[in-house]
C-alpha cells in the first residue's frame, strides 16, 4: 500500500513539474511538487520491513527554539529548491535554444505537440513586449521621449485599399493582454503551440463569416519588420487578421503569434496577410443594434485591489446600462475623455496605483492608460474586454506607395467582444493622437537598416528597475533568513544546558567493552538480540550458569559501570574500562582454546 501511495506522490510531482495546472505560477507548481516529494520519501522509507536501524535520541526534550530553528533551515531550503526548480529549466531551454541557433542556419524546424509556454527573451536589446512570466505593468511614473526609428513598413498594392486606409485611423496589432490584476496585464494561460502553413494554401487564423462582416472591406497587405535576435519577435498585421503566408507560426494566445527566426544573414522578416479590420464606428455605420458576445469569463474579471475595484464601479456606474450597448459605449468614451487628458509625463507624486491615479488622481496619461481604463470600465457593464499593443497613424509615402510606422506611433487601445463580429476596435485615446501623416510628394520612406540603429534616448514605458528590484527583494529576504538562523544558533547555543563529554561520547559512540561483550556473548551462543538492553544481556547470561571464573563479578561491575556513567552522568574512568576490555578479551581468547 505504501509503494503504490509512493508511486502515486512521484507521479503528481512529475505532472506538476511538467507544466500542469498552466494557470499556477511556476514557482507555485515547483513549491507543491516539491511538498509532494518530501511526502513521498518518508512514505518509501516507513515501507522498510528492517526494524534494527540506530534511532537518534536526544539528550534533553527539545524547546520551541529548536523547533523554531530546524523551521528557519527547512524553509532556507526549500527556497534554494524552488530557485532551482524555477531558474533550471530556463537555463536550459536558453541554452538549448541558442546551440540549435548556431547549428542550423534555416528556420526552426517545426514541432506539433503543445506544451508549457517557453519564455520569450529579451535581454535589455530588442523590441520590449513582456517580461518573462508574460506581465507588462503599468509605470506609476513616466516621461516619455519616444524615440523617431522605424519599425514597421507596410505595402498595400491595391491602390483602392490604400485610399481606404488612409480616411481612417490604422491599426497594426502585434498582441493583447486579456487578465488584469490592478496593476498589472499578463496573459491569462499562454500557450506555445506550433502551427505550420499548409502546402497549397495559407495559415488560416480568423475566417470571414456572419452577415455584416461581409460588408466590410478586406486589405491585402505586406509587412517588413527588422528582425531582433534577443527581442519578442510576434506577427504584426492590421487588426484582426484572416490568414498569413508565413510559413511557421508559435501560438502565444488569441491573437498573439510569435513569428519563426529568419535565416542567420537576415536582419528583417517579410510577409504577407488578410485582414478585416473591425473598427466600432465603422460596425455602427453599418449596424445599430450591436449585442455582447460569448467568451471566456476572464474577459470579465475584475481587479484584486479593492479600493481601486469599488472606485471603478462607481465610475462606471455613470453609464445608464439600460441605454442600448451602442450608446453606453459612446457615454463611457465621453466620461473617460471628460474626466482625462492625454500627456506622455505623469508625475503620480503619491506613488499610488497607476490607473487609479489616471482616473481618480492625475488625471492624466497616454493610450496604455486609456486603454486600460476603457477596458476595466467596460466589464463593469459586462463587456467583454482586453488590452491590444501595436501602432496606429503612420506616415504614407506616396512615391513607395509605403506606410512606415515609427516607435513614437507606438499605440495601445481597447478591444470589446461583440455577437457575429468577435475583437472590435473602441479606442477611446483623442483622436489626435493617432492621426495618420502624409509626406512630400518627392520624399522617400527610411531604409530599414535605420530600424537596428541604436534607440534615441527615450524612457520606456516600463519601468527597467522592475526586474532590480525584484532581485534586490529577494537578496534581502536571504539575507534576512540567513541573519535570523545566525541568532537562533547563537542563542540554542547559550542557553543549550551544559553536558558531560563523557555521557555525551557514549550517546554517538559505543565504548569498546560494549563491542567485545557482543562478541563474547555471539561466541558463547547467546547473542544480543535487537532491541535488547544490556541488563537484559547480562540477565540472561548469568542465568545460562556459565562454568567461567570470574565472568559473572565482571559482568557486574560492567553494567553498574554502564549505566553509572551513561545514565547518571558520572565521569568516565579510563581505567576501568581497560580492565573490562582486558577481561572481556581474556575469556574470549579462552573459550576460543
Amino acid at each position: 500500500m505504501r509503494a503504490a501511495i509512493l508511486i502515486i506522490n512521484l507521479i503528481i510531482a512529475y505532472i506538476l513539474l511538467s507544466g500542469w495546472p498552466e494557470s499556477f505560477p511556476v514557482w507555485v507548481r515547483a513549491g507543491l511538487a516539491l511538498i509532494v516529494v518530501m511526502v513521498a520519501v518518508p512514505l518509501g522509507d516507513a515501507s522498510s520491513k528492517s526494524k534494527s536501524r540506530p534511532r537518534l535520541r536526544s539528550l534533553r526534550a527539545p524547546k520551541w527554539l529548536d523547533y523554531l530553528y530546524i523551521g528557519a533551515v527547512i524553509f532556507c531550503i526549500e527556497l534554494l529548491l524552488l530557485a532551482v526548480f524555477t531558474l533550471g529549466p530556463k537555463t536550459t531551454e536558453d541554452i538549448h535554444d541558442e546551440v540549435k541557433y548556431w547549428l542550423t542556419s534555416q528556420e526552426q524546424p517545426a514541432e506539433s505537440a503543445a506544451g508549457a509556454p517557453g519564455k520569450l527573451r529579451h535581454n535589455g536589446a530588442g523590441n520590449w513586449l513582456w517580461d518573462n512570466h508574460f506581465k507588462r505593468s503599468h509605470p506609476k511614473q513616466a516621461s516619455k521621449r519616444p524615440p523617431n526609428k522605424p519599425e514597421i513598413f507596410m505595402k498595400v498594392a491595391n491602390k483602392f485599399s490604400r485610399a481606404s486606409l488612409r480616411k481612417h485611423s490604422i491599426y497594426l496589432r502585434t498582441f493583447a493582454l486579456d487578465h488584469f490584476d490592478g496593476d498589472t496585464w499578463s496573459i491569462h494561460q499562454p500557450t506555445k503551440l506550433i502551427i505550420e502553413k499548409p502546402i497549397n494554401s495559407n495559415i488560416q487564423i480568423s475566417p470571414v463569416n456572419g452577415s455584416w462582416r461581409s460588408l466590410l472591406p478586406l486589405y491585402d497587405h505586406t509587412i517588413t519588420q527588422p528582425y531582433y535576435r534577443n527581442g519578442q519577435n510576434l506577427l504584426t498585421t492590421l487588426q484582426n487578421t484572416i490568414d498569413t503566408d508565413v510559413k511557421t507560426l508559435t501560438k502565444v494566445s488569441t491573437d498573439t503569434y510569435i513569428l519563426p527566426r529568419p535565416g542567420r544573414d537576415k536582419i528583417s522578416i517579410t510577409y504577407s496577410a488578410t485582414s478585416q479590420p473591425f473598427l466600432l464606428d465603422k460596425i455602427l455605420e453599418l449596424d445599430k443594434n450591436i449585442a455582447v458576445g460569448k467568451t471566456h469569463s476572464v474577459y470579465l474579471s475584475r481587479v484584486s485591489n479593492p479600493r481601486l475595484q469599488r472606485k471603478l464601479t462607481e465610475f462606471a456606474g455613470r453609464v445608464d446600462k439600460n441605454l442600448p450597448l451602442a450608446q453606453q459605449l459612446s457615454a463611457l468614451k465621453t466620461l473617460i475623455n471628460d474626466q482625462c487628458s492625454y500627456s506622455l509625463n505623469i508625475e503620480n507624486k503619491r506613488k499610488i496605483n497607476a490607473l487609479e491615479n489616471f482616473l481618480f488622481e492625475e488625471k492624466s496619461g497616454y493610450c496604455e492608460f486609456y486603454a486600460a481604463a476603457a477596458a476595466m470600465l467596460c466589464r463593469e457593464l459586462g463587456i467583454p474586454s482586453r488590452i491590444a499593443f501595436g501602432w496606429s497613424g503612420g506616415k504614407f509615402f506616396p512615391s513607395s506607395d509605403l506606410f512606415v510606422f515609427r516607435s513614437k506611433d507606438a499605440h495601445a487601445w481597447t478591444e470589446i467582444y461583440l455577437d457575429g463580429y468577435g475583437w472590435v476596435i473602441y479606442d477611446t485615446t483623442p483622436p489626435s493622437e493617432n492621426a495618420i501623416t502624409e509626406s512630400a510628394v518627392d520624399e522617400t520612406p527610411p531604409d530599414l537598416t535605420e530600424a537596428l540603429d541604436e534607440p534615441e534616448d527615450e524612457t520606456p514605458e516600463v519601468n527597467k528597475d522592475d526586474d532590480l528590484i525584484s532581485w534586490m527583494k529577494v537578496l534581502i529576504t536571504l539575507g534576512c533568513l540567513v541573519f535570523i538562523i545566525i541568532v537562533l544558533l547563537l542563542l540554542r547555543r547559550f542557553t543549550q544546558p551544559a553536558q558531560r563529554s563523557s555521557s555525551a561520547a557514549y550517546v554517538k559512540h559505543d565504548p569498546k567493552y560494549l563491542h567485545l561483550f557482543q562478541k563474547l556473548s555471539s561466541k558463547l551462543g547467546y547473542p544480543v538480540k535487537p532491541g535488547q538492553t544490556l541488563m537484559q544481556s547480562v540477565q540472561h547470561l548469568k542465568d545460562q550458569r556459565l562454568e567461567i571464573p570470574g565472568i559473572e563479578m565482571l559482568l557486574d561491575e560492567m553494567l553498574q559501570y554502564h549505566y553509572d556513567t551513561v545514565y547518571r552522568n558520572l565521569p568516565a574512568e579510563k581505567a576501568a574500562e581497560a580492565k573490562f576490555t582486558s577481561e572481556l578479551k581474556r575469556i574470549s581468547r579462552q573459550i576460543e582454546s
